[in-house]
């Protein structure tokens, strides 16, 4: 059982478990470069995007790039087993944070994946190309499921981890226009609500001037527009500020309720 909820007159068994998040935000915000701001935390860095430039003289981030999603899988295997191995050697998996850039990168090269391996004899327009109406609900159910897949081994009673997955952020408008909310950068129409849904916070990151300097922030609640959501027991909901300034992992996760 990974966790015991209290009820009355019984004492709370303390768990040790993980959590996951999502950190949005425009292109050029600085979302992947927070994670060297922390040298307290060793972070495994799987970067899909192969644009990790800002961490790589980082000594507290491994960076693993990613071409396929086949690699990505292989490497996930490694997380949840506790060691990737991989042609010519093998990494242990012990890190204290996991953080997966880009979504918008995984999409592509899942759409990739259902062409060559999930469906490759499925009907298309142009038989090597994504785009089948089948095609686009595997992709979104594919995305959720791996989100899902990350955010069990953050509950699972031996070695729980923290995950962090990075995005862009996509604007949405109503029929007149107008900007009415923002959301992951994600193809189709339910996946960003699910995965939102299927985290345990959802952080919105910006720039913006404070004290005469140009800073990052992200935002843990809904802003407007903006939408955030840092789900935290209700008691506790005060030692979570609207907006946390330079963020940090090892203490955001920590109010989160991970206890190293």
């Amino acid at each position: 059982m990974p966790f015991v909820v209290k009820k009355p007159g019984e004492e709370k068994k303390q768990e040790k478990r993980g959590y996951s998040a999502v950190l949005y935000g425009p292109p050029m915000v600085g979302k992947t470069t927070t994670l060297h701001d922390d040298p307290s935390w060793r972070v495994c860095l799987i970067d899909l995007d192969k644009n990790s430039t800002t961490v790589e003289e980082s000594e507290n981030v491994t960076i693993i790039g990613v071409d396929t999603f086949e690699e990505y899988l292989s490497v996930k295997e490694g997380v949840h087993n506790g060691v990737w191995k991989f042609p010519g050697g093998e990494l242990k998996m012990d890190f204290d944070l996991y953080a997966i850039d880009s979504f918008t990168t995984m999409e592509e090269k899942i759409k990739d994946y259902i062409v060559r391996v999930f469906a490759p004899n499925r009907r298309r327009e142009i038989p090597s190309k994504f785009g089948a109406q089948s095609d686009w609900g595997d992709l979104q159910d594919i995305e959720i499921r791996e989100v899902r897949d990350w955010q069990a081994m953050t509950k699972r009673d031996k070695n729980p981890i923290n995950v962090l997955w990075i995005g862009h952020d996509n604007l949405v408008k109503n029929d007149m226009g107008q900007i009415i909310a923002t959301e992951l950068l994600l193809q189709g129409n339910y996946a960003a609500p699910r995965i939102f849904s299927a985290v345990d916070a959802v952080f919105y990151m910006f720039k913006k001037e404070k004290d005469g300097k140009v800073g990052r922030g992200i935002f843990t609640i809904d802003q407007g527009i903006y939408k955030a959501d840092a789900r935290i027991a209700i008691q506790r909901r005060g030692e979570l500020p609207p907006v946390i300034w330079n963020p940090k992992w090892s203490k955001i996760f920590s109010i989160l309720g991970y206890k190293k």
